[in-house]
């Protein structure tokens, strides 16, 4: 019989998919993952999903137990507004953090209305940016409890091109096995 106790030494993995259509927001994202000290709980690592397209994000977000969502709010707000109305349909919501070169108060107060839980200014703050990813996914968490899996999200055939870039063309992950402790919340 399996031992129903947890693998003390796992590593679990808190899946974050960032929808932009900027390669700068994913990469920013990537290498703040990659060279800050995650400490959000001990033995976790960030995975970064990719996506150009807020469709396709859609569509992962059906399959897939994902609790945070960064979403460039630059492009057009009826982009974020949609994928906002949408995630509130989903049975367990990701939490919604907009990105924005002009994160002003306005976009804040459009950001709560709509459901957003935070809003991150660029260019992107490792500091920042890790305060705010600990905070939702503490909310998150609290509310849903840590994801069973990594979500699984569909891999380039044999044949195909290696490095994925996005999720139209599948996933960037970025790997962090990070000491004990926790980020300030």
């Amino acid at each position: 019989m399996d031992d129903p106790s947890p693998d003390v030494d796992a590593i679990r993995t808190i899946t974050v998919l960032s929808v932009s259509r900027f390669e700068e927001d994913h990469l920013s994202l990537e290498r703040i993952f990659h060279d800050f000290e995650v400490t959000l709980y001990p033995n976790c690592r960030l995975r970064l999903i990719r996506c150009s397209m807020p469709a396709s994000a859609l569509s992962i977000l059906r399959g897939a137990r994902i609790p945070i969502v960064v979403c460039d709010a630059d492009e057009r707000p009826t982009v974020w507004e949609r994928m906002a109305r949408e995630l509130q349909g989903l049975s367990e919501p990701p939490c919604l953090i907009l990105s924005s070169w002009l994160a002003d108060d306005h976009l804040c107060m459009e950001a709560a209305k709509h459901g957003a839980y935070e809003v991150l200014a660029k260019p992107f703050h490792g500091s920042e940016v890790l305060r705010v990813v600990n905070l939702v996914w503490r909310h998150w968490q609290d509310r849903y409890g840590f994801p069973a899996a990594a979500p699984q999200v569909r891999q380039p055939s044999a044949g195909a091109q290696s490095a994925p870039r996005d999720v139209d063309n599948p996933v960037t992950e970025v790997r962090k096995n990070p000491p004990s402790g926790g980020v300030r919340s």
